[in-house]
């Protein structure tokens, strides 16, 4: 479950009262009652999730809400117990393992900072195109941490999607000409997932505009990811 600002907000209230396995809060929550000066109320009653299963990643420079409320409302999460915060930009994968995942950026642009975490045309993007977020966001989704040896064998290094800033289509290949079996597209924003079974090229023209995650399984086993960004 996962979701940005009022979004990440609902994410969460939904794990409250709903178990889920992971909830993944971005520039959020933001339930904050100004009038009583505290976090809402629900937030006082009991997560049927686990509160190890919360991630949040907040900008403390956020341009739209007061990051200060944000970190009270981590702290009625009780997010805190599983770490300190820890600067995105100042620690590697996987971040201590902590649950409280900041960075400190100012852009120009209206309410960049409070979206770049994951939204669209404010997510920074290195030389080639990519993500600069994907090591936060495969952290946050337990990728490259997950218990079972198949899912633990997730990689990127052996697929290539391109063109990587992608519009009407992706096409995918296996460096070692392996065949994909199945291949799971899915929207990090809206949650919805889509599968395909032996294809190397899927059409975009129906999709919207957001960050994507791609995870392959070939057909001996193995399984792959890679994040893309879909733009219009």
């Amino acid at each position: 479950m996962s979701g940005h600002s009022q979004g990440g907000g609902h994410a969460a209230f939904i794990a409250y009262e709903k178990e889920v396995h992971r909830v993944l809060m971005f520039a959020s929550p933001n339930d904050y009652s100004n009038f009583y000066g505290q976090p809402a109320e629900w937030l006082n009653q009991e997560s049927v999730t686990e509160t190890k299963d919360y991630y949040g990643f907040n900008n403390s420079l956020d341009d739209v809400v007061d990051f200060n409320d944000q970190v009270e409302i981590w702290n009625s999460l009780g997010i805190q117990e599983f770490g300190d915060f820890v600067d995105i930009d100042q620690t590697d994968y996987p971040f201590i393992n902590t649950r409280q995942l900041i960075i400190s950026r100012d852009t120009s642009g209206l309410a960049s900072n409070h979206s770049m975490m994951l939204l669209d045309d404010n997510t920074p993007v290195d030389e080639f195109g990519n993500p600069e977020f994907t090591n936060v966001w495969k952290y946050m989704l337990g990728i490259d941490m997950l218990s079972s040896t198949k899912e633990s064998s997730i990689n990127k290094s052996l697929i290539k999607v391109y063109p990587s800033l992608a519009s009407d289509f992706i096409c995918f290949t296996h460096d070692e000409g392996i065949a994909f079996e199945s291949i799971k597209l899915t929207n990090l924003i809206s949650g919805s997932i889509n599968t395909f079974e032996k294809v190397n090229r899927i059409e975009l023209s129906n999709y919207p505009q957001g960050v994507y995650l791609l995870i392959a399984e070939d057909n001996i086993g193995e399984v792959y990811s890679t994040f893309l960004l879909v733009k219009r």
